[in-house]
């Protein structure tokens, strides 16, 4: 593993802590996102 990898995954993972900390910030757009996947997925199950 190179140092640029073990770099990219400190990064994400201190990323995600901090998406942890602030999960206020992020919550109407990923509620909105999550809503839209369920959606599609409902939809893909009605027409299969």
């Amino acid at each position: 593993m190179s140092n640029y990898q073990k770099e990219k995954l400190i990064f994400n993972n201190l990323k995600s802590q901090k998406n942890h900390q602030y999960p206020y910030k992020k919550t109407k757009k990923t509620i909105k996102n999550q809503h839209a996947v369920i959606g599609i997925l409902i939809q893909r199950k009605i027409l299969s």
